[in-house]
């Protein structure tokens, strides 16, 4: 998905278009919101985008709780139960596939689950925990067939969605806790430290036969000639006028099935050839959920 493009006529009404570039064709697609409601392709011009797998885009209206699967290529909507506080959502596969399953965190810490298409509301994961140790990030991988998630409390899990109605959870390792931000002294009297990153974010990601935590070390902001802006500085107003985040660091660990440990990976590219090691060897040791 690429940024959204604005246009203003004559008259001064203003609508906006989103692009998504499909790979496989090598061009652009354009969804236009329309100045008028017969010429709109959305329910309203202003929706949240919540994640994208298998082709679909994620589509949510704040205002109403609608959420739907949109398919930018083919145009294709598909209804999601409505819910309020959505931060992200991924399918397990294609939603034409009658196995498919949508996972949603919600409230920065809930987990849900339904089928796309069928489900009338979502199905919640008890936690059985406090609030604070809710889910950070989520991701399907279909060589595994398997949902892999990771709570706030470090603990990386394995479910099984064969069930809608009761998917189950097993923790398979434990994932230290990344916290403290980057920054350097202001100047060599003072030792206050100007702090060039916000706390850090865990991402997991499936890369061929391995499953990944990268933590991200997104920076405050950076005006438009590529410096940093001190976000603390109360001249800079920073905030306000809406300056992009960057990344400026981040680290990647693999989770090891044979010892259940997720250990730290110092090049890529020798995680590369250790993943395709591993993947002639079979599964592994991957834990069957």
């Amino acid at each position: 998905m690429l940024p959204p493009a604005f246009d203003v006529d004559v008259s001064g009404a203003a609508s906006r278009s989103y692009k998504f570039y499909t790979l496989a064709d090598n061009k652009i697609v354009t969804l236009s919101t329309g100045k008028s409601s017969k010429d709109r392709e959305l329910t309203d011009p202003l929706m949240c985008f919540r994640g994208s797998s298998h082709g679909w885009v994620v589509l949510y209206d704040r205002r109403s709780l609608d959420m739907f699967l949109y398919n930018p290529i083919t145009r294709r909507h598909i209804s999601l139960p409505p819910y309020e506080h959505v931060d992200k959502v991924i399918l397990s596969c294609s939603p034409d596939e009658p196995n498919c399953r949508a996972i949603m965190i919600y409230d920065n810490c809930g987990l849900a689950f339904c089928c796309p298409g069928f489900s009338k509301e979502w199905t919640h994961h008890d936690l059985g925990r406090a609030f604070r140790e809710g889910y950070v990030d989520c991701v399907f991988s279909n060589r595994h067939e398997s949902l892999f998630s990771l709570t706030r409390h470090g603990e990386l899990e394995s479910w099984d969605l064969r069930d809608p109605e009761s998917p189950k959870a097993m923790k398979i390792a434990d994932v230290s806790y990344k916290s403290g931000r980057i920054g350097y002294p202001r100047t060599e009297e003072e030792e206050k430290k100007l702090w060039l990153t916000n706390e850090p974010m865990e991402h997991l990601v499936v890369a061929g036969q391995d499953l990944l935590v990268v933590t991200q070390y997104p920076a405050d902001s950076f005006d438009c000639d590529g410096l940093y802006v001190d976000g603390i500085d109360p001249d800079a107003l920073a905030f306000e006028r809406g300056l992009p985040s960057v990344t400026v660091d981040f680290d990647v660990e693999k989770y090891d099935p044979e010892d259940g440990e997720v250990k730290y990976v110092e090049e890529l590219g020798s995680r590369r050839k250790g993943s395709k090691a591993r993947a002639d060897n079979d599964e592994g040791g991957w834990p069957q959920s």
